[in-house]
Parts: C-alpha cells; sequence; structure tokens
C-alpha cells in the first residue's frame, strides 16, 4: 500500500470511529460478516455517552471486557446500555457487571470486567474458550469494533512482542485503535473454521501513543508505541469461577437484595437473599 494511500485511510478510519491507535506496517483489519464463526462470540457494550467498548464470550452467557470502559477515573459505574453480539442490531442482550477488578485503568494488569447477559447467547450462538498462556512470537488475532463502530474487524498476521507485570500483560503488533479495549486477542489454528479452533489469550486494554492522542502509523513495530494487552491468567480464579452460570438461572433484584430465579421452573430457586449481584451468580455457580 503506497503511504498517500496509508494516510487516506487513517483519515477514513478516524472519521467513521473517532478512533486513535497505533498502526504497524500494511494495516491488517478485515470487516468480519455475520455469517462467520467469529462474529458468533464477539460483540460490542453499548454504554452512556454514546461510548461503546468491544466484548467477548466466554461461557453460555457471561462475557468478559475492559473495566476502564465502565468506571471513570473516580471510579464511578457507566450505565451499560446493550450487548450486541456479531455485526447485527438484532442479537441483543442486557449485561449486568458481575465482577470487576480493582482499579479501572488502562495501566493496570487486572483492567478487567465480567459481565452477565439476560439471555444465553453463548450457549446459543458459542463461546471461545481460555487460554492461560501464550508465548512471544505466537500467532495472534484481534477482534474489535475500533475501526467501525457497526461493525466486527479482525486484525491478524501478529505476534506477541513483550511481556510485562509477570506477565499478566504483553505488548503485541495487531493494529488496534480506540473502540477495541475489551476486544478479543486469539490464537488459533491455521485455517480456522470454528470457535473450537481458537483460545482467548488476551483482551485488548490500551495503545501507548507516546503521549499523543492521534493515531499513529509506523512502518514497524516500536516499543514507544506499544499496543498491550491483558492475559486472563491475572484473573484465573475469578474468570473460571463466574465463566459459567447456567444459562436457565438469573440473579433478580428483590426488595431485600438479590435472589437466583429459574427461568425454566418460574421459581426462585432457594430462600437465600444476597446483597449484591456478585455474591448471587457465584452461589448458583459452586
Amino acid at each position: 500500500m503506497m503511504e498517500q494511500e496509508k494516510l487516506l485511510l487513517i483519515l477514513f478510519i478516524s472519521m467513521i470511529s473517532a478512533a486513535y491507535g497505533n498502526l504497524y506496517g500494511d494495516v491488517q483489519r478485515d470487516l468480519v460478516s455475520n455469517e462467520s464463526f467469529l462474529a458468533k462470540f464477539n460483540g460490542k457494550i453499548l454504554i452512556e455517552g454514546n461510548s461503546f467498548c468491544s466484548a467477548v464470550l466466554i461461557g453460555p452467557k457471561t462475557a468478559i471486557s475492559a473495566a476502564h470502559c465502565l468506571f471513570d477515573k473516580s471510579g464511578n459505574k457507566k450505565a451499560i446500555e446493550k450487548f450486541i453480539l456479531g455485526s447485527s442490531d438484532n442479537i441483543l442482550a442486557e449485561a449486568k457487571i458481575i465482577f470487576r477488578s480493582f482499579g479501572a485503568k488502562k495501566v493496570s494488569p487486572t483492567d478487567y470486567v465480567l459481565l452477565v447477559l439476560d439471555k444465553p447467547l453463548g450457549e446459543e450462538f458459542g463461546y471461545v474458550e481460555l487460554a492461560y498462556s501464550v508465548e512471544l512470537s505466537d500467532d495472534l488475532m484481534l477482534l474489535g469494533y475500533g475501526f467501525h463502530k457497526d461493525q466486527l474487524s479482525v486484525s491478524s498476521s501478529c505476534e506477541v512482542k513483550k511481556f510485562y507485570d509477570q506477565r499478566f500483560r504483553f505488548s503485541h503488533d495487531c493494529d488496534s485503535v480506540r473502540g477495541d479495549s475489551g476486544g478479543a486477542i486469539l490464537t488459533c489454528r491455521n485455517n480456522p473454521i470454528s470457535v473450537d479452533d481458537c483460545r482467548l489469550v488476551g483482551i485488548v486494554s490500551s495503545e501507548n501513543r507516546g503521549g499523543g492522542k492521534n493515531t499513529v502509523w509506523l512502518r514497524y513495530y516500536n516499543e514507544k508505541y506499544k499496543n498491550l494487552a491483558l492475559s486472563p491468567e491475572s484473573l484465573r480464579g475469578i474468570i473460571e469461577k463466574y465463566k459459567d452460570v447456567p444459562a436457565d438461572l438469573v440473579c433478580m433484584k428483590s426488595g431485600y437484595g438479590y435472589v437466583a430465579f429459574s427461568l425454566q421452573s418460574n421459581m426462585i430457586v432457594n430462600s437465600q437473599h444476597y446483597s449484591n449481584l456478585s455474591d448471587c451468580y457465584q452461589d448458583i455457580v459452586q
């Protein structure tokens, strides 16, 4: 791609998504059709204030994203408007936070939030399994909505560059821009055809733009302008605890807190009342 064409592409990206981030070499972001298996477990969360982030299904009704998307710098929670799967506005769900990591900052190695959906989209369409290790030069695939808010896109043929914070974070040379936060970083077999061919090894966290806010395009990768991802290893126990929320159970607000409710039997499953949503879901997945 000619340099002039590259600059025009960056300008186009900025216009369609108000994006800024780091791009390396020839931009490798391809739009993902709704027919692709990649669209079946990747989604976006619409957030109050006309904001959005990417997210990925890791269980029948559990999704993971970046905590800084949903909390401001003072720790105040932002309202989630919708979870939308793939590139279709027809597959929607309500989402609630069931766990947030300590310190919702882009620079935190635990910049995670776990969401529970009111519909078992993962059971219906599929969800990705997690791998808790990744190695230098492993081939990666990044998915998110940063390049186009209304359609999922993928950056492929990229790799892990360096580890940080006891391997809880790593830099990579996948093209990443604002809006990709919370998106999936996968390792997949050659020529993957289903979600079973891929594993989740990271969550998109941030882009280091050297103090600037404009999109940076570099011919080659540079650590000064690195893109960072979180390894799920930092929250392995928490993720394993919440990812298998049963499809037919929901925690509902009652006059005394939260109760576990079965959609199948249309009944409260026990007499326990919980003070918060996390405790309710933690109990029903044990």
